[in-house]
């Protein structure tokens, strides 16, 4: 199995829910002949890693404004 990163592969969904938390999900891939559960992640305002998310969120959101990406 070859390594992929998370970087490359840049498969992952990311919603804001309405207390501003940022819900990220990255869906699973068939290994070993076994599909895992997606990996859901929550991230706060008090997180560390929020306000990273919280830019990623904001340029999926322009390009989606832009029509660059149906998500």
């Amino acid at each position: 199995m070859s390594d992929i990163s998370w970087r490359e592969s840049n498969n992952w969904e990311i919603t804001r829910r309405r207390d501003g938390a940022f819900l990220v999900r990255v869906p699973s891939t068939v290994g070993n002949g076994r599909e895992l559960p997606d990996a859901v992640f929550t991230f706060r305002a008090v997180d560390p890693q929020y306000s990273y998310w919280e830019q990623r969120w904001q340029e999926r959101k322009k390009m989606r404004d832009e029509g660059m990406i149906d998500t």
